[in-house]
């Protein structure tokens, strides 16, 4: 593991701590109309982090295709790939990780 790639992964360790300890016991409270919509905005998000990360993994492989002859595959390829894959959801957990702990409690 690569110290940048070290660094990205506790980034996002520190980020997905951050998201569950503002949203899980907002959604063990009473429902109310905010935390409907949070809940919902949850799961919406979550389903267009996965289908943005299947077209940006589906382009490189693609983009991937394309270059093979002027240049090979390395070992590189499967990590570059994966980057790609999980870019949007790693936009999507830091702007969220940002977003709640900015905001008053709801």
């Amino acid at each position: 593991m690569t110290k940048s790639s070290a660094s990205t992964s506790l980034t996002d360790a520190i980020d997905v701590a951050t998201v569950l300890a503002f949203r899980l016991p907002m959604l063990m409270m009473t429902p109310n109309a905010t935390r409907q919509r949070e809940a919902e905005r949850m799961i919406a998000e979550k389903v267009q982090a996965a289908w943005d990360g299947t077209l940006a993994w589906q382009a490189y492989c693609m983009k991937a295709s394309l270059m093979m002859w002027s240049n090979p595959p390395s070992a590189d390829s499967f990590a570059d790939a994966y980057e790609a894959w999980v870019a949007p959801g790693r936009r999507t957990l830091r702007a969220n990780a940002r977003r709640l702990s900015a905001r008053k409690r709801i």
